[in-house]
């Protein structure tokens, strides 16, 4: 059987209503990415790829699991120094819920922080997360990165290495999906 990695790259910092408009959005996308890759080559298994951060990472692999897709975790280094990148005790908590939910054989870490810079291991995973995605949902406003590693330099990556891509516009009035097909 045919097996497809959706996986997704987004910005952390969502407001409460932006992930009230985008979570219907980003199960619709899935969705359409299960339909039209199974009309293309038949029986399909797909497997949901994130590296789990606050904000997009964390709604994909929650939509992707309400649709029975297992997930796959990558981080971009150690748990501990990640979970030092969350911004409350909520979105910690919810990090650690999905974590402990996926088997040990299906959680990778990419790097060690140990003499590299944050950002350059942030931009590390983002390639990672192209280079094994067949599909890739951005939940991105659209702009340039503010640092290295955003979610605007593993999209330009995404687009350069002629990935399929939807783009959720969390910052429009009504969000919608855009589909990019190399």
């Amino acid at each position: 059987m045919v097996k497809k990695v959706i996986s997704v790259t987004g910005h952390r910092l969502l407001t409460a209503g932006q992930i009230e408009k985008i979570n219907p959005i980003l199960k619709t996308a899935i969705i359409q990415i299960m339909r039209s890759a199974t009309e293309q080559y038949g029986p399909i298994s797909f497997i949901a790829l994130s590296p789990l951060a606050q904000g997009a990472d964390t709604l994909f692999a929650n939509a992707a699991l309400s649709l029975g897709i297992p997930l796959q975790i990558l981080l971009p280094f150690e748990r501990d120094e990640y979970m030092k990148d969350f911004t409350s005790g909520e979105l910690l908590n919810e990090f650690n819920r999905l974590y402990d939910m996926v088997s040990g054989e299906n959680k990778r870490v990419l790097n060690t922080t140990s003499g590299h810079e944050r950002n350059d291991l942030y931009m590390d995973v983002g390639r990672e997360i192209v280079n094994e995605a067949d599909y890739i949902i951005a939940i991105w406003n659209e702009r340039e990165s503010k640092g290295k590693g955003g979610t605007g330099d593993v999209v330009a990556y995404a687009l350069e290495e002629k990935k399929h891509i939807l783009i959720i516009n969390p910052e429009e009035e009504q969000p919608s999906i855009q589909f990019i097909n190399p």
